[in-house]
């Protein structure tokens, strides 16, 4: 699964559609088309997880208030549809980029660019939150309720992004020994990146 090339998708699916919902369907279909059922869901998962990262960015919003495209009833999933769109954030950003062309300003890109790292940094300081999908996919690593809970409980509590990272990566390392305990190294990898994400 190449989470870039989904990513990628996704953004020209929200290109193409500014200032409206559009539905990730054709998405769904084009990365699991042909996959088997358990392929599929890691393809879904991950689709969430880029999805929320991309929300977390400030680029999109959900139209929807949940995505449940990971749920599903045996061998049907329960649904293979999802509204995401543009935020005004995003919007605006496209229209400085096709604006700067004519202006022809680095300083002026230079400077829309800090801006906008500045702001991403302020909103992810204050609203880091492990949402039910996020924690659907750590339980599909491996990853017991009683470790999600302590995460939820560690992102919760920690004033600041130093502590933060230490509680997490003392978290990390001692759900990496449990995961490996029972026979779950390729999951390890997966887990990591979740965590690095969570706190960066």
């Amino acid at each position: 699964m190449d989470r870039r090339a989904i990513r990628k998708d996704i953004m020209e699916l929200i290109d193409q559609n500014l200032y409206n919902n559009v539905d990730i369907a054709p998405i769904i279909e084009k990365h699991t088309s042909g996959k088997e059922i358990e392929e599929q869901g890691n393809v879904r998962v991950a689709i969430v997880d880029i999805l929320g990262e991309m929300r977390d960015e400030g680029y999109i919003t959900f139209a929807d208030s949940y995505l449940n495209i990971t749920g599903r009833q045996g061998r049907m999933w329960l649904s293979s549809s999802a509204f995401i769109r543009s935020t005004s954030k995003y919007e605006r950003e496209k229209e400085k980029q096709s604006s700067s062309l004519y202006i022809g300003g680095n300083m002026t890109g230079n400077i829309n660019t800090g801006q906008v790292h500045g702001n991403v940094h302020q909103e992810n300081t204050s609203s880091t939150i492990i949402d039910a999908n996020e924690e659907a996919e750590l339980k599909s690593y491996g990853v017991e309720q009683s470790q999600v809970d302590e995460l939820k409980s560690i992102v919760s509590t920690s004033k600041d992004k130093a502590t933060l990272t230490s509680k997490a990566m003392k978290w990390l390392a001692s759900v990496s020994t449990s995961i490996a305990a029972r026979g779950l190294y390729e999951n390890i990898p997966a887990i990591t990146d979740f965590v690095h994400k969570l706190i960066s």
